[in-house]
């Protein structure tokens, strides 16, 4: 009974399951058209929306199951401009559509590029631009560029930045020094030669460099330019110094009359057309008033005010020599005056006054060593006035006389500095920090920091071939910069830079 139960159970299951499956029925599927739309741009990657929606592919690929019509196709690229065109699906064809993104101007973006200090040269992966800090430059392609800043005595340095269309993006960065000391040869910059007689600066940063044979030279951190008997009125190719007035003219002292640079004129004197006494120039400074006050080799000073010309010499005032090494003035008016052969000479305008080895003030310096005489000899290479007061002189050699430096603090009361490697002193110029910064004919350069007292009431630091990056040791001018940066004129190893302080 069991058995047949089960049996019975079994067919009617079985029936059952027949029965659905016979009654079941679906209406036949409805054929959807198969269009395809194959979209590629160049670059690829784009996110391809339809639309408005997004269909999550990327360019190259194709789109399918789409009805015949007009389709908003939009592509979407980062840092590129949404592009949107209006696509009709062809019924019997694959549409196709390209989208070049770099035939499009307007995809196009713009790189603003600046650094610290400027006037670096810009490098767009490792081509040049031509171009230099700060400028902007366009139609840039978008996407991650690196930019690299190249300068003259800093280490090149890169950054990487992202162009995006119709945008501008900025690419900055502060340069870091490559060296302390920068040497600027005749092999480097194109330097005419590496004898160099005197360095002043224009403007801060403008060098104009005198040469013992190719006249004058113009640098300003990048360009050279020369001017000599050749390609210039200046009466000779021997330049002793260069003064800037407070006009801007450059005052050319050379060994074959005084030139005037004004721009692009030029105005030449020489003992022919004019009363200069001399055409053996050495140097010239200037007053409050504007007069040039010129010093000649042989014949004394002339000033120049204007067209009025007045001359001093050992005949008709107080000056202790015809042969004139340097002149300066400070801010009382107060001429100071080296001669190459009788000290220096104090000119207040109206009376004159003369210091040289013999009339100086004798001091015991230091003890317990005998007095010595103020001033080393009477060869004044440069006198120099710091922010205390305190004269400074170098002194050259005068025959077998060595030189050096000494100090003036008035009252008669001169001090030598002897704590120099040279006996022979060329220039002392002054910083803002009241810094003495020796030019030695032999011996590099000397640092000297203190109150000027005494040689050895403050500190000295010497630079020289041996323990710096100084071209030569045979040192003729210093000028210093408006970023305290030290040019030195060099007889034999052209221009430095030094950077230290």
């Amino acid at each position: 009974m069991k058995k047949f139960i089960i049996i019975q159970l079994f067919v009617l299951a079985f029936l059952n399951i027949s029965c659905e499956k016979s009654l079941s029925t679906s209406p036949d599927d409805v054929q959807k058209p198969n269009l395809k739309l194959f979209i590629e741009s160049e670059p690829e990657g784009a996110k391809i929306y339809l639309d408005n929606k997004n269909t999550g592919q990327l360019t190259p690929d194709t789109i399918e199951w789409l009805d015949s019509r007009n389709y908003k196709l939009t592509l979407k690229l980062d840092h590129f401009k949404d592009t949107n065109v209006v696509v009709t699906v062809n019924q019997s064809e694959v549409t196709k559509v390209r989208l070049d993104y770099t035939r499009n101007p307007n995809m196009r973006g713009s790189l603003y590029c600046d650094s610290n200090p400027r006037d670096a040269e810009v490098f767009i992966g490792d081509s040049s631009t031509g171009k230099f800090t700060p400028v902007a430059i366009h139609n840039l392609f978008p996407g991650l560029y690196t930019i690299k800043f190249k300068k003259e005595g800093y280490w090149i340095d890169s950054t990487t930045s992202y162009v995006e269309s119709a945008k501008t993006r900025y690419a900055t960065l502060s340069l870091k020094d490559s060296l302390v000391w920068v040497n600027f040869t005749s092999q480097r910059i194109n330097l005419p030669t590496d004898y160099l007689t005197h360095v002043t600066i224009e403007s801060g940063w403008i060098k104009w460099i005198s040469t013992l044979s190719e006249g004058v030279i113009r640098f300003d951190d990048k360009t050279v330019i020369n001017y000599n008997e050749t390609n210039s009125p200046l009466p000779g190719n021997n330049v002793n110094m260069i003064g800037i007035d407070a006009s801007g003219k450059k005052w050319i002292c050379t060994s074959s009359g005084l030139a005037v640079l004004d721009g692009q004129n030029w105005t030449i004197f020489t003992s022919s057309n004019s009363q200069l006494p001399s055409n053996l120039v050495e140097c010239v400074a200037f007053d409050v008033d504007g007069a040039a006050w010129i010093g000649t080799a042989n014949a004394g000073v002339a000033k120049l005010e204007g067209t009025s010309w007045t001359l001093y010499n050992t005949s008709n005032s107080g000056l202790a020599s015809n042969g004139i090494r340097s002149i300066t003035i400070d801010p009382t008016g107060v001429k100071w005056i080296g001669t190459s052969n009788a000290g220096v000479s104090k000119f207040d305008n109206s009376v004159w006054k003369t210091f040289n080895k013999d009339n100086t003030k004798p001091i015991q310096e230091p003890p317990p060593a005998p007095p010595k005489p103020g001033i080393p000899n009477n060869n004044i290479e440069c006198v120099a006035l710091d922010v205390s007061g305190i004269t400074w002189v170098a002194v050259g050699e005068e025959g077998d006389v060595p030189g050096g430096s000494a100090t003036y603090k008035g009252f008669g009361d001169w001090t030598i500095f002897a704590l120099l490697p040279s006996s022979s002193v060329n220039t002392i110029v002054i910083d803002p920090g009241n810094n003495k910064w020796f030019a030695n004919s032999i011996g590099g350069i000397s640092k000297y920091t203190g109150p000027g007292l005494t040689p050895t009431d403050g500190s000295w630091i010497h630079y020289n071939t041996s323990n710096s990056g100084i071209g030569n040791d045979r040192v003729f001018s210093i000028a210093i910069d408006a970023n305290d940066h030290k040019w030195i004129a060099t007889y034999g190893g052209g221009l430095v830079k030094y950077k230290g302080n």
